[in-house]
């Protein structure tokens, strides 16, 4: 059982052991929390409202879109600057400069402890392999680093992402299933994610998409939905486009009846499949 596992057993048991309310039982265990760098993916979470989050880092960046081809840090930040911001150059001028603090302050915390606080989209997932592909090179151990991954939540039927969570919420991931703390194994896959992502040809995506990594829970379902945006050798559709070619098949066959089933089914297993982001 991981640290972050077995927290809130930890936690209960101190209480019992010394009387403590549960709040005042849980500090001790916080502090290793406070004192990390938590890396998240944007600032509609309240991380700061939790209370176990000093520092913030916020990594904006829509990886998904536009290129990101395997150069070295500076030159992806001038590649990614001017994709993001592609009218003025002023505007691009403080994208680049937004990105080099926030690899500055990834770098700086070299020596302590992260937070990695995450969702189950593809959006989030590459943002992850990333981070932590960029760890590995700072030669940061992978016990140093938490990751927090949620893709659903007890209660609501929708889960959207973190930004749905209240401080008070939030504040108890750390004790779920949601926590881990992260294997080299983790790293490693995470870096040749990364690496495949970044290749000139998506060979490599479907090895990352048939991982099962207990740490790295989503991204091989993230890895898959990548793959399905490339077209097939057969026939140059990608997977996406040929079930809604099939889905329109249908509907012709079947007639106004039947495409509306079509069209149903086909909504049905788009949503089956999360989005991109959010």
């Amino acid at each position: 059982m991981t640290e972050q596992a077995d927290l809130e057993q930890r936690v209960r048991a101190r209480a019992a052991e010394t009387g403590e309310s549960h709040a005042t039982a849980r500090g001790p265990a916080d502090d290793w929390m406070a004192a990390a760098l938590h890396v998240s993916n944007g600032d509609a979470t309240d991380l700061p409202g939790t209370g176990i989050a000093r520092r913030v880092l916020y990594w904006r960046d829509v990886l998904h879109e536009g290129p990101v081809p395997a150069v070295g840090p500076e030159e992806l930040r001038r590649i990614r600057a001017a994709f993001l911001i592609q009218a003025d150059a002023d505007d691009r001028g403080e994208a680049m400069a937004m990105f080099a603090e926030r690899d500055r302050t990834l770098k700086a915390n070299r020596d302590g402890e992260y937070v990695l606080w995450f969702e189950a989209d593809l959006y989030d997932q590459l943002q992850i392999i990333q981070i932590l592909a960029r760890l590995a090179d700072l030669d940061v151990p992978a016990q140093r680093v938490t990751l927090i991954r949620i893709g659903e939540y007890p209660g609501i039927a929708r889960f959207g992402g973190l930004g749905q969570l209240t401080a008070g919420q939030l504040r108890e991931l750390p004790a779920t299933k949601a926590c881990a703390r992260l294997t080299p194994d983790a790293l490693r896959l995470a870096a040749r994610a990364w690496a495949a992502f970044r290749a000139p040809t998506p060979e490599g995506l479907g090895a990352i998409a048939a991982n099962r990594s207990p740490d790295l829970r989503f991204l091989g379902e993230a890895f898959d939905r990548l793959s399905r945006e490339y077209p097939a050798t057969r026939d140059g559709l990608s997977r996406e486009r040929e079930e809604s070619i099939l889905a329109a098949a249908r509907g012709r066959v079947r007639g106004t009846e039947g495409a509306r089933r079509g069209s149903a089914d086909g909504g049905e297993r788009a949503a089956d499949r999360r989005r991109p982001c959010g």
